[in-house]
């Protein structure tokens, strides 16, 4: 399953954080799973028209945290423990002290100019 956690921009370019969840019961890289969950958390930017179909969409996350879990370096309670959503950016600490999300006149939340992450995912290009 996947689903979204927070939305921080409206369409057409909707930035947006999420998570992906599975079961280990499989094995990778010689480490057999034991029906554990594990989790992988992300960010994203979607484009859609103005019939809010799909257009474009670019996708972040730190697959090591994920692949560390499935070789069996790290305990699935041990993964992600960086990651910060609900309502704050959750790059926040991950890129140096960007500091989120401001608003434009009408109250819809943008990216601040001298927001790393605006530059970092390609917002407002």
């Amino acid at each position: 399953p996947w689903e979204v956690l927070d939305v921080y921009s409206p369409p057409p370019k909707v930035a947006f954080t999420w998570r992906h969840w599975g079961t280990f019961t499989g094995s990778y890289d010689g480490n057999q799973g034991k029906g554990e969950l594990v989790e992988v958390f992300g960010f994203a930017v979607a484009s859609v028209n103005d019939k809010l179909q799909l257009t474009d969409v670019d996708v972040y996350y730190d697959a090591e945290e994920f692949i560390s879990v499935l070789r069996g370096n790290k305990k699935p309670e041990e993964a992600n423990q960086a990651w910060n959503s609900g309502g704050a950016c959750p790059f926040h600490a991950m890129i140096g002290g960007a500091t989120g999300l401001s608003t434009t006149e009408d109250g819809a939340p943008k990216l601040r100019k001298r927001d790393k992450v605006k530059s970092f995912f390609g917002i407002g290009k």
